[in-house]
């Protein structure tokens, strides 16, 4: 299931627009790409917001497996995916938000696949008085990983030249790869530049007949704030300049 700060706006978004038919501005920029290791019907799918494919109405939500049951991509069966980017998740001149969530995927092929999920949008844009960024991201569940050939792992990327699906070369930001189950890395602080894209990167790994469950990863970006003595030396100084004027006003 989605995390639970997650749930109730897509949960909103889906009611607006698979139930109340209500589509909202789509965005050109945010994908959804789901790519098989063995190829295959449907490998590679590539949804965008708001287009075909696209089972919600609501900008800033892609999602699919939901209306016409389960997407088929080269021999996985995928149920209730859902990415989600600005405006549906916070996107202010401090902190940016993605978040990629798999209900269900299973392998119905005769061996062991992978199955690749890439979300991306660009186009976001900090303040950062300290001109750095803070890169955040988690990887949760599956709810139960099955035995070896299954693996899940996950990974986020920063574009620092705002390109879709940057995650190679020196314009790709990331702090590592995350496996399942829980998996965390550090946060990393690096140098400011907007405006910026956002990819994340899931990647399923099952033996034929496995299937998991509840997936969830997560990006934030934050604008880190000026370092405190900086902060100190402007906060003093409207004080300084009335000193000075009444000096001088003194002098005259």
């Amino acid at each position: 299931m989605l995390r639970s700060r997650l749930t109730l706006p897509l949960v909103t978004a889906l009611v607006m627009g698979l139930v109340l038919g209500a589509p909202m501005s789509a965005d050109a920029f945010f994908k959804l790409r789901l790519t098989s290791s063995v190829g295959g019907a449907g490998s590679p799918t590539l949804v965008q917001d708001g287009l075909a494919g696209d089972e919600s109405g609501a900008s800033g939500n892609i999602t699919v497996g939901v209306l016409s049951g389960p997407l088929t991509v080269g021999g996985f069966a995928i149920s209730t995916t859902a990415g989600a980017s600005k405006p549906l998740l916070p996107n202010t001149p401090v902190q940016s938000e993605m978040d990629l969530n798999v209900l269900t995927v299973r392998n119905n092929n005769a061996g062991t696949a992978t199955l690749t999920l890439e979300l991306t949008d660009n186009g976001f844009g900090l303040v950062s008085p300290s001109g750095s960024y803070v890169l955040s991201s988690s990887l949760h569940g599956p709810s139960l990983l099955p035995a070896s050939p299954a693996a899940v792992s996950g990974q986020t990327f920063v574009g620092l030249d705002n390109q879709e699906f940057r995650e190679t070369g020196p314009n790709a930001v990331s702090n590592g790869v995350m496996n399942a189950i829980g998996g965390t890395v550090p946060d990393i602080v690096f140098a400011g530049i907007s405006p910026y894209s956002g990819t994340l990167v899931m990647m399923i790994t099952l033996g034929a007949g496995q299937q998991v469950t509840s997936i969830d990863l997560h990006q934030t970006v934050s604008a880190t704030p000026a370092p405190a003595g900086l902060a100190l030396v402007f906060s003093g100084l409207p004080a300084l300049g009335a000193y000075v004027l009444r000096r001088r006003r003194l002098q005259a």
